[in-house]
């Protein structure tokens, strides 16, 4: 890690800026260095700590290769918890770095998926040395109350909404203080004793004048798996007000950065910082085409003046107003990727969700995007509260006509944190909220295990395309994989398909070679119906490339919905004997269903969702007979089986 305070500085009060780990390691963390530049414009010593990439180099290669990259096992409170447990000379490691230091004040900036990491070493850093003052900050503690204070005694403030100006105030007064804590608007704060004080929230945001430059200079981008990669702003805030967006309200007003401001902080990352060439920028906005004015200069500027090799990418909104015109001069600027949030291909969705476009604007704007060369991405929010399994259809239907418009598209389950509409007013929208990731709506039918299962199905139609996304390269990484031509497949028999099962039936036919034709996968060992209707399905399941049980099985009825689901976890010590694989010992799974009178149809997913497998056959009921194929089944289990081989 680099030094702790430059001795080149002025010796005022001493700042630590922390990031936890979330696995967010492809570049150094923005929300550290944009802080970093306005405190150190106000003369402080800061030293930044990024231990999200120094787990990165704590753990093995096998641990590293089984969290990296991986937001869905992060989201996992149990699992992220156990790895805390595998680490704790790392949170040792970590409170003896700081400590180094002799910090006064020492500064969190949490995120979602750091929040486990963030709280132990926060509560280990008080205990071990109870005068170091300690302050959260970011998007997690946007609407944080007094409660919050109360639920945490080893934090002693919380900095809310944008801390450009809020945060280093709040410094100068807590050091003129003697150390003691001040108000300061945007702040809750535990006094000397123990009163904890709540100084209301910012009135007037930051202008783009008083935003500081991110302040890189700490970092060694030959550290990172991007060393060629730094993040910036193009904006502030979003001119949306989204149903289940956290982030907006945490902005009072939209402002944009203007043209030649943005040149000139991308002349001055690559001059003061070791960012390798060539260049590539990651807009971390909410948006980019929030002005659409400035967006058109700021690409015209870089097409006249270009920086040699630079690329860069971000988010956008689905606007009427972007032409292909527009669209294509960002594509030359060097803009070679675009994260759209979509949310949804519902038009009964976009209106409860708040968004402002049509789907006819989203179709034309994505072909624009493709057809200029633009690695496309999209996001869709799965389970928001008023989706019905027709609205999710009509989701499906939209991306299958648009497949080959996109690239990579991200499944995301609705959950309820922050400062977002639905999560402040759950009664507006009929939702009953447990936990951010355990919410009913719809009269209860809208459940976590509706949701999982929506998102499973969505994967399971897009597996070529479906992925986490972050900082893509263009187009060409794409084109260049050997496996692409089946994706021209897989869309094809996409854009002929209405429904669930029809297209998943086409992609098992598009997509033979992803059968593994070796080993046997799983079988479906019987089916029993009970005197109402309802039936049971029984079997178990592989991943014997990855050496696992398979990850999802699910049933559907004869019409394509969904009617069955269930992860893998029954013990089954036959199969784990039968493979000579010990982690095959729970592969066994049950699925009730309430069914009567149709077909089933059963598919199981592998353990990272890549790769899907659908039956040959189907299971009729008042019969045990049906197939996974095509594959080959162990000697040892061909007997304790009903299954049709062939």
């Amino acid at each position: 890690m680099l030094p702790y305070f430059a001795s080149n500085r002025p010796q005022r009060l001493r700042l630590a800026l922390v990031q936890m780990p979330r696995w967010f390691i492809d570049v150094p963390p923005y929300s550290l260095a944009v802080l970093t530049g306005a405190t150190r414009a106000r003369k402080f010593s800061v030293v930044q700590k990024d231990y999200d990439l120094a787990l990165h180099y704590y753990l093995s290669e096998d641990e590293r290769a089984e969290w990296q990259n991986t937001a869905e096992r992060w989201s996992q409170f149990e699992l992220v918890s156990d790895l805390l447990n595998r680490v704790p000379d790392f949170i040792e490691w970590c409170v003896d770095d700081l400590l180094a230091g002799n910090p006064d004040v020492v500064g969190f900036s949490l995120k979602c998926l750091s929040t486990i990491f963030t709280y132990a070493v926060a509560h280990r850093l008080k205990e071990r040395s109870p005068k170091i003052f300690i302050i959260l900050g970011g998007p997690e503690v946007s609407a944080a109350e007094i409660s919050f204070l109360e639920q945490h005694p080893f934090i002693d403030a919380v900095c809310r909404q944008e801390a450009d100006i809020s945060f280093p105030s709040f410094l100068e007064k807590f050091e003129a203080a003697g150390m003691q804590p001040q108000k300061e608007a945007g702040f809750i704060y535990r006094s000397t004793d123990g009163t904890i004080v709540d100084c209301g929230r910012i009135v007037t945001a930051p202008t783009t004048d008083q935003v500081q430059m991110a302040d890189y200079s700490d970092y060694n981008f030959s550290l990172y798996p991007r060393p060629n990669t730094f993040s910036m702003l193009m904006s502030r805030g979003c001119i949306n007000r989204c149903s289940f967006c956290s982030e907006a309200p945490s902005f009072l007003k939209y402002r944009a950065l203007g043209a030649s401001k943005l040149i000139a902080e991308i002349h001055h990352h690559i001059a003061t910082t070791n960012v390798a060439y060539p260049p590539r920028i990651f807009f971390n906005d909410s948006l980019m085409n929030g002005d659409l004015d400035i967006l058109g200069t700021f690409a015209e500027a870089l097409i006249n003046e270009p920086i040699p090799g630079l690329a860069y990418g971000g988010m956008m909104l689905i606007r009427k107003n972007m032409s292909p015109e527009l669209i294509e001069r960002v594509a030359r600027s060097g803009c070679d990727n675009i994260f759209f949030g979509l949310e949804t291909g519902s038009e009964a969705m976009i209106q409860i969700m708040r968004k402002k476009f049509r789907l006819e604007d989203a179709e034309r704007i994505l072909k624009s995007a493709h057809d200029a060369g633009i690695c496309v991405s999209i996001g869709i929010i799965i389970g928001h509260p008023g989706e019905t399994e027709e609205e999710f259809y009509n989701t499906i239907e939209f991306l299958s006509r648009n497949c080959n418009n996109i690239d990579k598209m991200s499944f995301n389950i609705m959950e309820m944190y922050g400062d977002s509409d639905v999560t402040r007013n759950p009664q507006k929208y009929g939702v009953v909220i447990t936990t951010p990731q355990d919410w009913t709506s719809d009269g209860g039918r809208n459940t976590l295990r509706l949701r999982q299962m929506r998102r499973d199905i969505a994967q399971i139609i897009f597996h070529g395309k479906a992925a986490d996304v972050s900082a893509i390269a263009g187009r060409e990484r794409f084109l260049n994989n050997p496996g692409r031509w089946l994706e021209g497949k897989v869309a094809e028999a996409q854009a002929q398909c209405g429904d669930v099962l029809a297209l998943l039936k086409r992609l098992y036919d598009a997509q033979p070679l992803l059968l593994e034709h070796d080993k046997g996968r799983g079988v479906v060992e019987r089916m029993t119906i009970d005197g109402s209707g309802g039936t049971t399905v029984v079997g178990w399941a592989l991943d014997p490339k990855a050496e696992q049980p398979a990850r999802h099985v699910l049933v559907f009825d004869g019409k394509g919905q969904a009617v069955g689901y269930s992860r893998p976890d029954q013990p089954r010590p036959d199969v784990a004997r039968a493979f000579e694989q010990p982690a095959f010992g729970v592969s066994g799974w049950v699925v009730d269903v309430s069914f009567v009178g149709e077909d089933l149809y059963t598919v199981v997913v592998d353990s990272d969702s890549s790769r899907a497998f659908l039956p040959a056959g189907q299971l009729v009921p008042n019969t045990a007979t049906g197939r996974f194929g095509p594959f080959i089944l162990p000697p040892a289990l061909t007997t304790c089986t009903e299954m049709v081989i062939g």
